[in-house]
């Protein structure tokens, strides 16, 4: 049986650890052979950065 899920964390909060858990989780669960999707919509792209992409503007 093939089981899909959706975990969506979201909070307008600063400093209440979204990046640090999604980052970790994601992790985690590719670690575990899941396949992981991470959608960052902060401007900033802190999740991007910590799970290694590099934006280069120019």
């Amino acid at each position: 049986m093939n089981v899909r899920r959706r975990v969506v964390i979201g909070n307008h909060k600063g400093g209440s650890g979204k990046t640090a858990f999604v980052v970790n989780a994601a992790a985690a669960l590719a670690t575990a052979g899941k396949r992981v999707l991470v959608v960052d919509l902060d401007p900033q792209a802190n999740a991007s950065r910590r799970l290694g992409w590099r934006y280069d503007p120019g």
